[in-house]
């Protein structure tokens, strides 16, 4: 099965048509879907459950009527509601694409009506359409559809010592076709209670009529197990859209928060922090550029007359031979002239003459060895320094220095305008307080879902225990010869019946253990990788307990920190997953929400891009971010991004993920 297309009209969030086209390309197999709280997320899972299944996703989704289901699941009461989904098949040896529509309008008195269509290669298929419920079981067996798309409670519910047992029973027996002989179990269970109480005999004793005060009672307990059962299942699934909408509330008051400053209040010291920090290497720089500016560098603006100047004085030898002569000259003439200053016969009339030689002899001199260098030998030096590499380091250096102090500038800006952007003090107390409140109430919520799961766990067994009494009360009746013949002949049928079919659970789960542990500890290990201590996996093919051996010792799950315990849980369900040996895809509605980061990098890592040839994961803008979408990026051929617009409280799909 690959899936190609979902389209969603007005349903939950989603106002007009909206369309998700999944990757398919086994390189880059993983659609990756990012959305905050209360955008969409889960919507768009159960939308693919109900596409498949319509009103046999009950199951899967908790609702209890399909008709109001689909009231609730619209966008708007009075609008139409559609959802279609395309996938291909390889039948026969060729790939068949299938397209189901379920639409239907939401009056506001009667019930919604669905319609539904399927569509094969372009043709519609009205055939398909009333044996559908069959037909779909094999593309994807429902008692399957957990192991293949799931959210992260399922992960949790695997990962709780509390419920791991009855979570891995019912994804095993799923696989495996168990399920239906447990319904078919609980069928003759209920088939034996109303018979027993139907046709329990008449007769007066004692203790016949004990026994059958003691059957009513333990029915009347039964029935009122059930009732507490089915209750605690609908509260479990009210608290779950009331917990939707507090998520949802709370994304849109930390959007509101974030929007008008409020993550700039608190900030602000680090603003101001960065901001000074930014001003000090500013005027730092501004001092540097300065330096720069004020000495010789300039005259790179002439490069041009530097490179002519130091051309003609690139031979300078010849140049410094004849400037060193006329010194020396100069210094002989200067030291004769005062000689000759102090002896007999030269008078300043003479030593005047003798001064005007001397200076005319080295003016012809300069004339003829210096004048083809108009420029004094030390600027000759100074501008070949300046051409070369020091004027380069120099140049290129005040170039960097006006770079940092043009970024340095842009900074400070930005700081000055976050810092204008900071609201008042009277408008941040008003902020915090909105977003306070849909803190509790979101935290409210979750302790509401958590509560009702244990209701409903605790209520399933006080059912357990409801149906332990009947049996015992049965017993007593049967015994005390309060029920007739048939009653005796039917409870014997059915008691052997349930054993023949648990020990047929029992064989079937043993015959496929061997693979099932195995796929489960190879995915394990794949997990964990290098860093895994455990050995093997044992699975109790009775109680379904699982054992995990480390260091020669059999260790069970609870010794494992929560991480560890929720790498196991998904390695179970990925384990199952290769079991069935169908080509399914994975989709992941939140994936890694309360993962540590060790063991969220595992998941990432490892079992994301090798979890089926095609992965959808439903992230919020705390899961699969940052370096988590780095290391996933390699395998992502698909990227959404649900933008949930707080003020019409409507949910566009964009291309792209969280920026």
């Amino acid at each position: 099965m690959l899936l190609r297309e979902l389209k969603v009209n007005n349903i939950g969030p989603f106002h007009g048509e909206q369309t998700v086209a999944f990757a398919s390309d086994p390189e880059h197999p993983v659609t990756l879907i990012g959305g905050k709280n209360g955008s969409g997320k889960t919507t768009l899972l159960e939308s693919i459950l109900v596409a498949l299944y319509g009103s046999r996703s009950r199951g899967l989704l908790g609702f209890t009527n399909y008709p109001e289901f689909l009231r609730e699941v619209t966008h708007d009461s009075s609008s139409n509601g559609s959802i279609s989904l395309v996938f291909d098949r390889r039948e026969d040896g060729k790939d068949r694409r299938y397209t189901l529509v379920r639409r239907w309008k939401t009056p506001l008195i009667d019930p919604p009506k669905e319609i539904f269509t399927v569509t094969v290669d372009g043709e519609e298929r009205t055939d398909l359409v009333a044996s559908w419920p069959e037909y779909v079981e094999q593309i994807l067996p429902e008692s399957m559809a957990g192991l293949s798309i799931f959210d992260g409670e399922r992960l949790e519910a695997l990962a709780d010592s509390a419920t791991s047992t009855e979570a891995l029973r019912a994804s095993l027996y799923g696989l495996l076709g168990l399920d239906l002989v447990q319904r078919l179990q609980g069928d003759l269970a209920d088939f034996r209670q109303r018979t027993l109480k139907e046709e329990a005999g008449a007769r007066d004793s004692e203790e016949s009529a004990l026994s059958k005060i003691a059957l009513a009672s333990a029915d009347e307990a039964l029935s009122e197990a059930r009732r507490v059962v089915e209750h605690a299942g609908k509260h479990l699934v009210e608290t779950e859209i009331v917990l939707e909408n507090a998520n949802a509330e709370l994304a849109a008051a930390k959007d509101v928060f974030a929007k008008s400053g409020g993550d700039l209040y608190t900030q602000r010291e680090l603003i101001l922090q960065n901001q000074a920090t930014c001003e000090e290497r500013l005027q730092s720089a501004n001092a540097t550029a300065l330096g720069l500016a004020a000495s010789a560098l300039p005259l790179q603006l002439v490069r041009p007359l530097l490179e002519t100047v130091a051309e003609v004085g690139s031979n300078t030898q010849e140049l410094e031979e004849a400037d060193l002569l006329l010194r020396s000259h100069k210094e002989r003439d200067e030291r004769l002239l005062h000689l000759l200053a102090g002896t007999s016969g030269f008078g300043p009339l003479q030593i005047g003459s003798l001064e005007k030689v001397f200076f005319d002899d080295r003016q012809n001199y300069e004339t003829t060895y210096l004048a083809p260098f108009p420029i004094p030998v030390e600027t000759y030096r100074q501008a070949a320094g300046l051409r070369g590499e020091g004027g380069d380091l120099a140049r290129l250096q005040l170039v960097e220095t006006l770079n940092e102090i043009q970024a340095l500038d842009r900074d400070a800006e930005s700081y000055r305008q976050s810092l204008d952007k900071v609201p008042s003090g009277a408008e941040i107390k008003r902020l915090h307080q909105t977003l306070a409140a849909a803190e509790i109430q979101d935290q409210i919520a979750k302790k509401a879902v958590d509560d009702a799961n244990k209701n409903l766990y605790d209520a399933n067994h006080q059912l357990e225990s409801a149906q332990r009494a009947f049996e015992r009360a049965a017993t007593s009746v049967l015994e005390s010869g309060a029920a007739g013949g048939r009653v005796t002949r039917i409870n014997r049928e059915v008691q052997k019946a349930n054993e023949t079919l648990r020990r047929f659970q029992v064989r079937v789960v043993e015959k496929n253990l061997q693979e099932i542990r195995s796929n489960v500890l190879q995915s394990l290990k794949t997990l964990y990788h290098k860093d895994s201590l455990i050995e093997d996996i044992h699975i109790d093919p009775e109680t379904l307990r699982i054992e995990l051996v480390q260091g020669g010792n059999s260790v069970g799950p609870d010794r494992l920190s929560a991480g560890e315990r929720q790498l196991l849980a998904t390695a179970l369900l990925w384990g199952l997953s290769k079991t069935t040996g169908q080509r399914l895809p994975t989709i992941v509605d939140t994936p890694v929400a309360r993962l540590d980061s060790e063991h969220r990098t595992h998941l990432v890592e490892r079992y994301f891009p090798k979890a089926s040839h095609q992965v959808v994961l439903l992230s919020t803008d705390e899961e699969i971010i940052g370096d988590y979408y780095t290391k996933l990026e390699p395998a992502i051929g698909q990227t959404y991004f649900l933008d949930y617009d707080n003020v019409g409280r409507r949910t566009q799909i964009k291309l792209g993920y969280f920026s």
